[in-house]
């Protein structure tokens, strides 16, 4: 998957942990001596993304270390680290400054988390969503933020409603997890929530006020469910 331009101009500016950076070749040969042969979406992250370090302007908090496979690791021939959980294979992909989960890449390329059950939580299906929503929530990094995750009680209805008010998907950053809408004064996010596969709603505006009235009609229309 491609990235937008916004995402690509989002990367350039990041940091990027040498100790965790191999070439494509190299990794494919090490997940290929270690007998593993889904190495496509692996190959992929480490060569392009692991090492980054994730950040958003002015917040110290919502900040992920990209950590797939350790170069030394790769250069000693280190055998891998993963687990087969359910259907799909599952490595650890880095460390959240706060969030208090460990985060995993499958072998699919999936984003996840895993549920109480131990078993997949995928919150993005693949990680150029993750970084489509950090470029994003770059870009948007002086907006007022609504500091609420709210409960998503009718998906059906959180959808028409958007339809109807006129806001459109941005489609970079949403996919069959996560969703994000705009209409150019506010952004609306439907996402997985980091312990389960309950969904979450968060409103960013340009203005407290607008943020304020939409979580007002979410919560009577039963979209959402008030934080008391």
């Amino acid at each position: 998957m491609s990235l937008s331009k916004r995402a690509e101009e989002y990367i350039t500016t990041l940091k990027r942990n040498a100790d965790w950076v191999a070439g494509a070749e190299e990794t494919l040969i090490y997940l290929t001596e270690n007998e593993f042969s889904l190495t496509e979406a692996l190959v992929d992250f480490q060569s392009k993304y692991s090492g980054l370090q994730l950040t958003i302007k002015d917040d110290q908090f919502d900040a992920f270390d990209v950590r797939l496979f350790k170069r030394k690791a790769i250069k000693r021939n280190t055998p891998l680290d993963f687990d087969k959980v359910g259907d799909r294979y599952i490595f650890i992909c880095g460390i959240h400054r706060t969030a208090q989960y460990t985060f995993f890449l499958t072998h699919q390329g999936e984003f996840c988390t895993l549920d109480d059950d131990d078993l997949p939580n995928v919150l993005n299906q693949s990680f150029e969503k993750v970084i489509e929503e950090y470029a994003l929530k770059n870009e948007i990094y002086n907006w007022n933020g609504n500091p609420y995750y709210y409960d998503l009680r009718d998906a059906d209805k959180l959808n028409s409603l958007m339809a109807s008010k006129g806001f459109k998907v941005i489609d970079e950053c949403s996919d069959q997890y996560a969703t994000w809408w705009t209409n150019g004064i506010l952004i609306v996010h439907k996402g997985v929530r980091l312990d389960g596969a309950e969904h979450y709603v968060r409103i960013y505006g340009l203005k407290q006020q607008d943020c304020i009235m939409l979580v007002n009609e979410f919560a009577e229309s039963g979209i959402i469910r008030p934080n008391k």
